[in-house]
């Protein structure tokens, strides 16, 4: 699955260059979204469920308007956690696939400059995107290219 968007300055069109790291975190996240969802969930059954038996226990008629109150609110509660659930999962998954974008990307640039090195080809400054994570790779392998280019 490859995402592309414009080019503007320097960008880049593919959005998964390492799927394995990035499915990994993505995955990681939703799994993680998974169990706190799924803890709401059930706090919120264990609530509902809770008042329903309170009410049968002081004595409250199973026709009583209350339990037709506490069921719509249950199914109401469910709806919400299916919709915000889909939301969320659907967010977890498009912002997972940027930001490990942002960081399997530089990885990808700087490995792609370092085999052009045994290949003989010239050797040139590495740029990352401004939002891109470690910059700092960028900034010590330039350095590296700039002693090489002085020392020649």
């Amino acid at each position: 699955m490859v995402m592309s968007r414009k080019k503007v300055g320097y960008s880049r069109k593919q959005y998964l260059i390492n799927p394995k790291f990035q499915y990994e975190m993505i995955g990681f996240a939703i799994i993680l979204a998974f169990v706190v969802i799924g803890v709401l969930y059930l706090s919120n059954v264990f609530f509902f469920n809770h008042s329903l038996e309170a009410a049968r226990q002081i004595g409250i008629s199973e026709t009583d308007i209350y339990f037709q109150l506490i069921r719509r609110q249950k199914i109401t509660m469910n709806w919400i956690f299916i919709v915000l659930s889909v939301l969320i999962y659907g967010i977890l998954f498009v912002s997972g696939v940027l930001l490990s974008h942002r960081i399997a990307g530089p990885i990808f640039r700087f490995c792609k400059e370092l085999q052009k090195i045994p290949a003989g080809e010239p050797i040139k400054e590495v740029k990352f995107r401004p939002k891109d994570y470690f910059p700092e790779l960028a900034t010590c392998y330039n350095a590296v290219v700039q002693s090489i280019k002085k020392s020649k």
